[in-house]
């Protein structure tokens, strides 16, 4: 870099930090100033506690936050880091600080054993972050993310096709919620649904040639599918009350719906070859959309445990229900993984709807997203079959 530019860049640093320092009360400062001393000698621990100090004593401290990160990484609190980083880049997101602390996550995310691409798994969700509702893609590892849908209307509610090559939405392009399916690159939108009611919630039969929605289109909400071969639609539930889709079963022979009809919000099971609705349990709790587990065995879904939202799940015949999230925010479940290991949850655990990934042995929890615009309907990618 030729000198002047990096004079001019070096200033610019230091005024930055100046300014910052300048809104810090002293008190903040001076522990700042010692943790930095501190970890200059190698006392990491102490560094720590007195950059913890600084960050509480100002809230706002960008440059504490900003060591603060690169402390947690020194003794291998990766999610820690990860927390700090993000604030750095809430705080200050033109600052070179920020732009490090972007790489930094990316590092930390992507670890060592990173493979990129499908391989590393890929999810899709409907996200506000552009100042209007489109669909997303991105790797779980957090990068990779590229926009799927540009339009001034809401674009939402996305579901990969069994091949991974296609993704089903709902949009509202053309005056009303209506079922589309396009093409990854965006090259080929073709609508699926034509009605004047709106018709939401799209989910892909395992083999690929249907998609069961739901719709109002006769007053209440009822379940349907519609053969992509031959655009016939049939109607699958016709019970009392408002019936939604949930999830396909992998064999293809059931839907968990999400169905109100015995006063409550309840999860049943379809049995698409007899149309047989059965009620998955008999508890009074009200329930959020199910999704089958990769074997059919277990339903997972969203309830109200005790004071908040949490991830659940229970076997077919209607036992060995567990709580999986176990957490004290209000965690709503989009999606399984397809080996069963990992869930996507929405949760308030920041100010705005953000995207979890939640490993079902431990309940560890890894934040996806997070900027102001709220991200939901997050959805797993199939896994590449290999031969």
């Amino acid at each position: 870099m030729p000198r002047s530019k990096l004079v001019i860049a070096l200033a610019v640093l230091v005024s930055l930090t100046v300014t910052c320092w300048a809104q810090a009360p002293e008190s903040a400062v001076k522990r700042y100033q010692k943790g930095m001393s501190l970890k200059r000698t190698g006392a990491v621990n102490q560094a720590l506690a007195e950059m913890k100090a600084a960050v509480q004593l100002y809230p706002k401290y960008m440059e504490a936050h900003y060591a603060l990160g690169w402390l947690y990484r020194q003794v291998g609190a990766g999610d820690k880091a990860v927390e700090e980083f993000r604030e750095v880049i809430r705080i200050a997101p033109q600052s070179p600080e920020a732009i490090e602390s972007a790489r930094a996550i990316q590092r930390i995310r992507l670890g060592p054993d990173y493979s990129g691409g499908r391989e590393a798994g890929r999810i899709a969700f409907a996200s506000e972050r552009g100042g209007n509702t489109d669909i997303y893609a991105m790797d779980v590892n957090g990068g990779g993310l590229i926009r799927l849908t540009a339009h001034p209307a809401v674009d939402d509610s996305p579901a990969w096709s069994p091949d991974g090559r296609r993704i089903a939405f709902v949009s509202e392009r053309d005056g009303n919620r209506e079922v589309y399916v396009t093409t990854l690159d965006g090259s080929e939108v073709q609508r699926i649904t034509d009605n004047s009611a709106a018709d939401s919630h799209p989910v892909w039969s395992p083999e690929g040639r249907q998609i069961a929605f739901e719709s109002n289109r006769g007053g209440a909400w009822d379940v349907y599918t519609v053969s992509l071969d031959t655009g016939f639609t049939s109607q699958i539930t016709r019970g009392a009350g408002n019936n939604r889709v949930g999830s396909w079963s992998p064999d293809g022979r059931r839907l968990a719906i999400l169905s109100d009809r015995d006063g409550v919000q309840k999860i049943y099971l379809v049995e698409l070859g007899t149309g047989t609705v059965r009620r998955l349990n008999a508890n009074p709790i009200a329930e959020g959309r199910p999704v089958f587990s990769h074997d059919g065995q277990y339903v997972y879904f969203s309830w109200q445990f005790e004071s908040n939202l949490q991830v659940c799940r229970e076997s077919i015949d209607g036992k060995n229900l567990a709580n999986v999230t176990r957490s004290p925010y209000n965690d709503e479940l989009c999606d399984v993984s397809a080996d069963g290991k990992q869930l996507l949850i929405v949760s308030d655990r920041q100010s705005d709807p953000e995207l979890y990934l939640v490993e079902v042995a431990s309940a560890s929890v890894r934040r996806l997203t997070l900027n102001p615009g709220a991200d939901r309907d997050g959805v797993f990618a199939p896994r590449p079959k290999t031969d």
